[in-house]
């Protein structure tokens, strides 16, 4: 906590990718790093049970204070994270990278394809993206890869890299992956916790994640 005796070399808001990568590489024994957060930290609270339960209101936040933020626009709906972890909490572990035509406009000058590039790689390599193994097919992706057929559109369905570490060992079953036997690999259930045993989600652990933990203890070590 934070009073207004203590001194900052370096002020961050937000405690997302990020905010949590900055803090991170900035934070020392010479060097006080503060984060502001407007979320919870969910490291020390269950896991939400209700829809409502999971939103969170920048006009209400004291009644509605889970970690899903979404915006209604015009011509889009965007999610944002509210809590410690920031997005690394709703993005359900894709890893894509964005295709050249994204920057064509609507972006600073300074931000092209050429000049992201080098960093997709830099992501890559820290959580290291998979595709969910062939032997862990769950219903879900067996549904969407046969409607993908019936639309014609086969061609087009793929499965997604995710920054999640398989268990290349584990064969699915059939059952559901959530259900408590028999157990699997296949990635399901709760997708914010990774509480599955055959497998990690990188970025994330349980409640703010590994990015959350990782930044707490950087930020011990900047305030202390």
């Amino acid at each position: 906590m934070v009073n207004g005796d203590d001194h900052a070399d370096i002020v961050i808001v937000g405690s997302g990718f990020g905010g949590a990568v900055a803090a991170c590489r900035l934070a020392g024994p010479d060097t006080k790093v503060v984060v502001l957060e407007r979320g919870r930290d969910w490291s020390q609270t269950k896991t939400p049970k209700r829809f409502r339960d999971y939103l969170y209101s920048s006009r209400m936040p004291h009644r509605l204070n889970g970690w899903l933020d979404l915006r209604v626009l015009q011509k889009m709906v965007v999610a944002t994270g509210a809590g410690v972890g920031g997005g690394s909490l709703i993005y359900a572990s894709v890893c894509v990278d964005a295709p050249d035509a994204v920057f064509c406009s609507g972006w600073p000058s300074e931000i092209t394809a050429a000049e992201m590039r080098p960093y997709y790689g830099l992501v890559a390599d820290m959580l290291n993206p998979q595709q969910i193994p062939a032997g862990q097919i769950n219903p879900r992706i067996a549904m969407l890869s046969s409607a993908a057929d019936k639309l014609g559109v086969s061609q087009r369905y793929h499965r997604l890299p995710l920054a999640v570490s398989f268990d290349q060992n584990v064969r699915h079953t059939g059952e559901a992956p959530w259900r408590e036997a028999p157990r699997s690999g296949a990635c399901g259930g709760d997708q914010r916790s990774g509480r599955h045993p055959h497998r990690r989600v990188a970025g994330r652990g349980e409640g703010r994640g590994e990015l959350g933990d990782l930044l707490a203890q950087r930020l011990t070590i900047g305030l202390g």
